[in-house]
């Protein structure tokens, strides 16, 4: 039955794509075509569905098989009233927990660790931050990137981050980020 969870899930996508988020931008989570997503950057199957990077909402969000969107993390209120007044309503920052009280600073990749917790390319925060499984908590695996945008969790078990603005490969140790390949230079 593992097999055809993973080979099932590459076609609910398609489904999924077709019917999630409608044409127009928006924090709304709703079914399908009426769920409202904004630049959505990563998107990975997880926990019976597929979880997204909502970046331009600041917040997680989770699309079951169904088509159902939801918030797992962030407080998509916020992005809400943002949208509604058509103003720059701060709902982002960095803050770890659960629900509404996380704050994302433009989250993008994300990837599955080997204990089914979901990782987050924390962008703007220069930070990989953590959304358990079970309990749905947000901690903060490691800081110290530029600009991390690409997420995998190797064969080793560790975490591999690539950071753009420094055209490098990380690999985090003991929460840290420690160069593995590229210039870790700064873009300038």
């Amino acid at each position: 039955s593992r097999l055809l969870q993973q080979t099932r899930a590459p076609a609910v996508l398609l489904e999924v794509r077709g019917k999630a988020g409608g044409d127009s931008a928006g924090p709304i989570d709703k079914l399908g075509t009426l769920a409202r997503f904004f630049t959505p950057q990563g998107i990975v199957a997880w926990n019976n569905g597929f979880a997204v990077a909502d970046s331009g909402n600041n917040v997680i969000r989770f699309i079951d098989y169904d088509g159902n969107v939801t918030t797992l993390a962030g407080d998509l209120s916020l992005a809400a009233l943002s949208h509604e007044l058509e103003l720059e309503v701060d709902n982002y920052g960095f803050a770890d927990g659960t629900g509404a009280l996380v704050r994302f600073h433009f989250p993008t990749a994300l990837a599955v660790d080997e204990a089914g917790d979901l990782l987050i390319s924390d962008t703007l925060n220069g930070a990989v931050r953590k959304l358990a499984a079970a309990s749905k908590e947000v901690t903060t695996v490691a800081t110290g990137f530029v600009r991390p945008a690409g997420l995998a969790v190797g064969l080793d078990k560790s975490i591999y981050v690539a950071d753009f603005n420094r055209h490098s490969i990380y690999r985090i140790v003991d929460g840290h980020p420690v160069l593995l390949a590229g210039s870790n230079s700064p873009f300038e």
